[in-house]
């Protein structure tokens, strides 16, 4: 898999220099971001609930190739935040009072754009991209200390990515809003043990709303 990232990376920089380029800057808004995972299992011998979280920060960098008139090839270098809460079954704890898991990584999603030709325009995204695992972490509360536990996840995975948005292009910058769906399609973690959850089977969707601003530098 190291080499398909390796890979990837280097047709994405080789491509930059090809065509329309814009480089940018983008963040999501926090409130419009959700995150939820799925067949999460219990690290020890009792049920567990577990939730979706909110308010998780997506930024970073992109630039912006249009290769063709309808199409255009949009890398991204980005920090990202997933996270999960949990308590054991009807505890009925309040957010608070939950159990957290955290994730911090960069992610570097690879998109094709397809879009109009108009200055406002519409277009729709697809691609993959790694995900690199920086830090994971445990907290007994929300707002308690928290405890890395890292060694139980993988550090590299692959995501999937499909979304769209709008884009306005002036003569020197573009400036974008869009929406995006993102899903793990590698192993989470490769570990059935893990004395909180069992990610090993596990799947992590994370649906935001992001803008952006670019300048053209050809």
């Amino acid at each position: 898999m190291k080499q398909f990232f390796i890979t990837l990376v280097v047709a994405s920089l080789a491509t930059i220099g090809y065509g329309q380029t814009a480089i940018g800057v983008k963040g999501n808004d926090p409130f419009l971001t959700f995150n939820v995972f799925a067949n999460v299992k219990s690290g020890g011998n009792y049920n567990v609930e577990y939730f979706p979280e909110l308010i998780l920060p997506n930024v970073g960098v992109f630039a912006n190739v249009r290769f063709a008139s309808h199409f255009a090839f949009q890398p991204e270098l980005m920090y990202k935040q997933e996270a999960i809460s949990f308590q054991r079954e009807n505890e009925n704890l309040e957010r608070g009072d939950r159990h957290f898991i955290r994730f911090n990584s960069i992610e570097m999603p690879m998109l094709l754009h397809i879009q109009g030709n108009n200055p406002f325009r519409g277009f729709g995204q697809i691609g993959v991209g790694p995900k690199f695992l920086m830090r994971a972490t445990y907290s007994e509360r929300q707002k308690s200390a928290r405890t890395d536990i890292s060694r139980y996840f993988n550090s590299t995975q692959l995501v999937f990515h499909l979304g769209g948005g709008v884009m306005w292009e002036t003569r020197k910058w573009i400036f974008m809003a869009d929406g995006r769906f993102s899903g793990s399609i590698s192993d989470i973690s490769s570990d059935s043990y893990n004395p909180y959850l069992d990610f090993k089977d596990a799947t992590s969707v994370y649906l935001s709303f992001s803008v952006g601003v670019g300048y053209k530098i050809r």
